[in-house]
């Protein structure tokens, strides 16, 4: 599954998983992705991969600025 980063409203760090709410509108449209992890420290690593990510996403390949 593909989680669009740019459009993430919020995330909800558990000791069991992960949970990634995005792409919401009016009338609880939205969408919720929930990644299974062994504990609180592998949520922790894997918050971080996903920001790291999202901030790869939004640099400029081009040198341009939006």
């Amino acid at each position: 599954r593909f989680i669009n980063l740019g459009i993430v409203q919020y995330v909800d760090l558990r000791a069991d998983e992960l949970r990634v709410y995005f792409g919401g509108g009016n009338l609880g449209s939205g969408h919720e992705a929930r990644i299974p992890v062994n504990s609180r420290d592998d949520a922790d690593a894997l918050l971080a991969r996903l920001r790291a990510t999202a901030a790869r996403c939004a640099q400029s390949t081009t040198g341009a600025t939006p």
